[in-house]
C-alpha cells in the first residue's frame, strides 16, 4: 500500500470493503494489516473514524492535516481536487477536472466514491462522451453525480442513463440546457439552476422531469415552474423574487417535499408570514432560511411544523420567539438546531434549560458565552446527545470548560 492505493496482496481485504461499504468490520481488518505494515498513520485513521467518537475528532483533523497530501500522492492531478475520506477511504470527490477522471479510474475503483463533482472542459462536453467513464467499475457505486461547465449538453443514449446520474449542476456562464428523451427524463434525480435566463432554463422549468427528488434554484424566475412534482423531496430556493416565493407557498403542490432551504432577495416582506401559512410547513422535516425568526413564524412551527427535526433560521431573531420555541413540543423532536443572534445580546443559558431529547448538532452565532453559559452548556444533561456544538466563547476560561465536552473548543496555546 502506498497512499490510497492498495498493495496487490491487500486486494482481498479492499474487495471486502467494497462489498460492504456501510459495514465497519472489513475497514478494521484492513487497518489492522496496515498498521502491522508500518503505515500506522493510515490505519489510526480508519480505526478513528470508524469509532466516530468526538473526543477523536482532533486527532482524526491532525492526521488529515499532516498526511492526506502523502495519501493522495498516486492520484494524479489530486492537488486540484477536494478528497474526503470516510473510514479511510475515499468517499466524495469534488472540482476534478473531467479528463482527470479517466487517467485515475483504476485507482478509483479502490474506493467506494459516493459522490463525484467534476467540471466540463472550456470547450464543453456533451454527457454522451461520459458513457465509457460511467461503466467504470468505481461509477457503479456512485449516489451523486455532479456536472458543472459553461456547455454541457444532457444527450445521453439510454445505457449511459441509470438512476446513478443524480444530478446536473449548471455553470452561470452555460450557453444553454436541453433535456432530450423519456430515457433522461426518468433517469435525472436532480438539478440546479443558476442565474435568471428564461430561455436557458426553460427545458426544466417549464416542464421539470416528473421524477425530480431535489431541486436547488439561484436567482431564477421561478413564477413558470410546473409546481406539481409528485417525487420532490429537496428544494432549495436562493435570492429568489418576493411575490414569486409569496405564490410559491400559496399554489406549489409537492407532496413529498421533507426539506426546504429557504433565502429570500432583498425585499422578503410577507415571505415569512406566506411560509407560516403555507401548506407545506406541516411536511417538512428541515426548514434552513435566512428569514428572521419573528413571533409569527415561530408559532407556525410550534403549532403546524409537526414533523420538524433539523431547524436553522439565521435571520435576526426575536428573543421572544426563541424562548417560545425551545419551551414547545418542538424542542424534544429536534436533531438540528441553527440560529444567528446579529444583536449579540442573546444569551446561551436558555439552550441549557430546553427539553432537547434527540439533539445532535447545536449551532448558535451571535449568542453571549462566557463562563457562566459555557458551564451550563457543559452539564446539561439535555445537550448530553450533542456530538457537535458550534459557538463562541467569549474567554479562553469559557473555551477551556467547552473543552470538557466538546474538545474541538479547547483554546490553542501560544
Amino acid at each position: 500500500m502506498s497512499g490510497l492505493v492498495p498493495a496487490p496482496e491487500d486486494e482481498p481485504l479492499v474487495r471486502a470493503v467494497l462489498a460492504a461499504p456501510e459495514d465497519d468490520a472489513p475497514r478494521l481488518v484492513y487497518a489492522d494489516r496496515l498498521i502491522e505494515r508500518g503505515e500506522a498513520a493510515l490505519g489510526e485513521l480508519i480505526v478513528l473514524q470508524c469509532g466516530r467518537r468526538r473526543e477523536h475528532r482532533l486527532r482524526v483533523q491532525e492526521l488529515l492535516r499532516e498526511h492526506l497530501a502523502h495519501w493522495t500522492a498516486e492520484l494524479s492531478d489530486w492537488e486540484t481536487w477536494r478528497v474526503t475520506l470516510d473510514r479511510g477511504f475515499v468517499d466524495t470527490l469534488r472540482e476534478a477536472p473531467l479528463e482527470s477522471l479517466s487517467p485515475n479510474a483504476a485507482r478509483l475503483a479502490h474506493h467506494p466514491l459516493r459522490v463525484l463533482s467534476t467540471r466540463a472542459p472550456d470547450d464543453g462536453v456533451r454527457l454522451g462522451e461520459l458513457t465509457d467513464l460511467l461503466r467504470a467499475p468505481f461509477a457503479a457505486r456512485l449516489e451523486r453525480l455532479e456536472v458543472s461547465g459553461e456547455h454541457v449538453l444532457l444527450e445521453l443514449d439510454p445505457a449511459a442513463a441509470r438512476p446513478l446520474l443524480a444530478s446536473l449542476t449548471k455553470g452561470s456562464n452555460e450557453d444553454r440546457l436541453t433535456l432530450e428523451g423519456p430515457h433522461l427524463r426518468a433517469a435525472l434525480r436532480g438539478v440546479r439552476l443558476d442565474w435568471p435566463n428564461a430561455a436557458r432554463n426553460a427545458a426544466v422549468v417549464t416542464a421539470p422531469p416528473d421524477g425530480l427528488e431535489w431541486l436547488e434554484i439561484n436567482m431564477t424566475d421561478i413564477a413558470p415552474i410546473r409546481w406539481s412534482l409528485s417525487r420532490l423531496r429537496e428544494l432549495e430556493l436562493f435570492f429568489v423574487p418576493r411575490t414569486t416565493a409569496i405564490d410559491f407557498f400559496a399554489t406549489a403542490h409537492l407532496p413529498a417535499l421533507r426539506s426546504l432551504r429557504l433565502t429570500p432577495g432583498r425585499e422578503e416582506t410577507g415571505v415569512a408570514a406566506a411560509l407560516a401559512e403555507s401548506h407545506l410547513l406541516p411536511q417538512l422535516t428541515e426548514l434552513r432560511s435566512t428569514l428572521p425568526l419573528d413571533d409569527v413564524l415561530a408559532r407556525a412551527i410550534i403549532e403546524r411544523a409537526d414533523r420538524l427535526e433539523a431547524l436553522a433560521v439565521t435571520g435576526a431573531p426575536r428573543f421572544s420567539a426563541i424562548d417560545a420555541l425551545l419551551a414547545s413540543a418542538v424542542a424534544p423532536r429536534l436533531r438540528a438546531l441553527t440560529l444567528t443572534s446579529s444583536s449579540g445580546l442573546g444569551s446561551a443559558m436558555p439552550f441549557a434549560r430546553a427539553p432537547f431529547a434527540r439533539l445532535r448538532h447545536l449551532a448558535l452565532s451571535g449568542f453571549k458565552v462566557g463562563a457562566a453559559e459555557a458551564r451550563a452548556l457543559v452539564d446539561s444533561a439535555a445537550l448530553a446527545s450533542v456530538d457537535t456544538l458550534k459557538v463562541r466563547p467569549a474567554t479562553k476560561t469559557a473555551a477551556r470548560i467547552l473543552a470538557e465536552r466538546w474538545p474541538e473548543h479547547a483554546p490553542r496555546e501560544t
